[in-house]
């Protein structure tokens, strides 16, 4: 009677733990006491709503000692198992968080220290790995953008203009686990297209005047099977070998393969397909004759089918197939397979040359097909002159369509 006394004063000065502690007390000895039972569901109640609210209002720690202290009353409270927990799951999810800031607030830090031991590219990193989780972080916002001007102007150093550097100056650029060579193509003027006096040139190929302002890199050779494999994880080629270009791929495929390229390539650096004049002023390298290497075709200088030659009646081989790229000499500027092997696409619609003197053309605003050059080894000789061109809609895939690409720097 006097542990049940006590029981209801505790209830009415609020301590309700206590006051369920002693209705239980009681209970064990007289189970069927009805002020003891009143009392336990009353304290039990007011216990209940506490540890509830206290869980709602994300005081987890009051919330699992309320459901703790209820347990040890009594075990069988479903309500303080499930208070319980509910608080524990939030309490570790807390503390993983609290975890989660310190290593990112670590990295924060290193990642100044890089910027301030010029270290860029570290930092630009580490304040890119912040961000996906604290988008909103000043501090590393300034730090991101702050490492990407130091990037880009490495890369400009690197990769950008320069007025002294040599037509075809070839550096490498490591993609993947190899390095690839690309020679500089710089920017200057030519005669695009063939002259009237140009043994069986085709009606498209009018002669006029470019101006390109603007130098670019050109990968050395057409790309490898290795290299889209390594970019774009499959090599859809029918002749399947490490080093031989990569063929059967669509302008789309090319397109999409540059835009993949460029999110590993140094800030400021941009991968893509040249425009057709880019293309025809790197493949004719300063020179005005049918091919880069001089008047006559007939399988020596190209894989292209030789049974059928241009500017000479002798007669060459025909391989039946793409052939590994650096097989045959390059060109003045470095490029290697400008003339057969494979057609690359261009950047340019298919359409007809204007008939004056133009800068930097991009060919026509629309069109139904995408621009092809330099004929492959599926072709005789006189479609792989530097001024043959072709045009194919943007989804074509075929075994002897393939590409390069150029980067530029702005």
């Amino acid at each position: 009677d006097q542990t049940l006394n006590e029981g209801w004063i505790c209830h009415n000065n609020g301590d309700v733990k206590l006051a369920l502690a002693k209705a239980t007390a009681v209970l064990k000895w007289r189970p069927n006491d009805p002020a003891a039972l009143e009392l336990k569901k009353l304290a039990e109640a007011a216990l209940r709503s506490e540890a509830s609210a206290a869980l709602q209002s994300g005081r987890y720690d009051e919330a699992k000692r309320l459901a703790d202290v209820a347990l040890r009353i009594d075990p069988l409270f479903c309500w303080a198992t499930r208070v319980q927990t509910e608080a524990g799951k939030k309490l570790e999810e807390q503390r993983e968080a609290k975890r989660r800031n310190d290593e990112l607030n670590q990295i924060c830090n290193e990642g100044w220290v890089c910027l301030n031991n010029g270290e860029p590219k570290l930092a630009f990193a580490k304040a890119n790995a912040v961000l996906k989780e604290r988008p909103n972080d000043p501090s590393m916002i300034e730090l991101k953008g702050l490492a990407e001007l130091a990037l880009r102007s490495e890369a400009t150093v690197i990769w950008g203009p320069n007025p002294s550097r040599a037509a075809g100056y070839r550096q490498t650029l490591k993609i993947g686990n190899a390095e690839y060579g690309f020679c500089w193509i710089p920017a200057g003027e030519f005669d695009m297209g063939s002259p009237s006096s140009e043994k069986d040139r085709y009606y498209d190929e009018v002669l006029h005047h470019v101006k390109l302002t603007k130098g670019v890199w050109a990968l050395e050779t057409e790309v490898t099977q290795t290299l889209y494999q390594e970019v774009m994880g499959t090599n859809p080629s029918k002749f399947k070998v490490d080093d031989f270009p990569v063929e059967r791929v669509s302008w789309d495929d090319a397109i999409e393969f540059c835009m993949e390229l460029t999110k590993r390539l140094p800030h400021g650096v941009k991968a893509s397909l040249p425009t057709e004049a880019q293309w025809e002023y790197a493949c004719r390298a300063g020179t005005t004759t049918p091919y880069s290497f001089g008047n006559a075709l007939n399988g020596d200088n190209a894989n292209c089918n030789g049974n059928y030659p241009y500017g000479t009646k002798k007669k060459g081989m025909r391989v039946f197939q793409t052939t590994a790229v650096k097989s045959y000499e390059p060109n003045d500027w470095g490029l290697y397979d400008m003339h057969g092997n494979v057609w690359e696409w261009c950047l340019d619609y298919y359409g007809d040359y204007p008939s004056g003197t133009v800068t930097d053309p991009k060919g026509p605003k629309s069109g139904l097909n995408r621009v092809n050059r330099g004929g492959s080894w599926n072709n005789n000789a006189w479609s792989c002159r530097s001024a043959i061109r072709d045009g194919n809609f943007a989804g074509l895939r075929s075994c002897d369509l393939g590409f390069r690409f150029i980067l530029s720097c702005d």
